[in-house]
């Protein structure tokens, strides 16, 4: 997941997503600042195996200009190994860099202390 995204006002939001080993069909979803899950959108990508693709993130339907999102990315069942970043430019598609960001994976379990039959801490 990655949030602060924002197209519109001379700036653009693309990801990057690497197959490093098989292919990866990967769902892409955006979703506005101040709405709800409903409002998000959804899109499905295909990355070929050892290949990288280059989406560049529009506004999503129903949101103002220059209005921030975040973006979570799921690659589907079946999928091999995915990388992704963010990258930003200002000025419009193809500007000048503003910022290039690794999407990193987010927690899937959480690590908690061992329980014990005590109601003291030692």
């Amino acid at each position: 997941m990655v949030a602060d995204n924002v197209t519109g006002g001379g700036q653009a939001t693309a990801l990057v997503l690497s197959a490093p080993g098989r292919a990866v069909q990967a769902r892409v979803t955006q979703i506005v600042e101040g709405s709800s899950a409903q409002a998000a959108t959804s899109k499905v990508f295909q990355v070929p195996a050892h290949h990288s693709v280059v989406e560049e993130l529009g506004r999503a339907p129903g949101s103002r200009k220059g209005t921030v999102f975040a973006v979570i990315v799921t690659p589907l069942a079946g999928s091999g190994p995915l990388y992704a970043g963010r990258v930003i430019t200002g000025s419009g598609r193809g500007g000048v860099l503003q910022s290039i960001l690794a999407v990193p994976s987010a927690l899937a379990t959480v690590p908690l202390p061992g329980v014990r039959n005590a109601l003291i801490s030692p």
